[in-house]
C-alpha cells in the first residue's frame, strides 16, 4: 500500500515552499519541471495529496543530477 502525503510534509522532505512547488507544477513556469511529482485529491479533498515513494525517488533523481554535474 502506497503511502501519502500533503503539501506541509512534501515541502518538509524537498526543503522548500509552497510558492516553488506550485511553480514546479505549473507549466506557464520557467521553473516547471515535467518530471516533479503530480499531486490529486482524494474524495474531493481540497488539499493536495502525493505518494511519498514519488517524492522521495524524485528526491533522488535531484541528488544524482546534482552529483554528476560536481563530477
Amino acid at each position: 500500500m502506497a503511502k501519502l502525503a500533503r503539501r506541509p510534509t512534501v515541502e518538509k522532505i524537498i526543503d522548500r515552499k509552497r510558492t516553488w512547488i506550485a511553480d514546479t507544477l505549473n507549466p506557464e513556469s520557467p521553473k516547471y519541471d515535467p518530471t516533479f511529482p503530480q499531486p490529486f485529491r482524494i474524495n474531493g479533498s481540497q488539499t493536495n495529496t502525493w505518494i511519498l515513494e514519488e517524492v522521495y525517488a524524485w528526491v533522488d533523481t535531484q541528488i544524482e543530477k546534482a552529483r554528476r554535474h560536481v563530477a
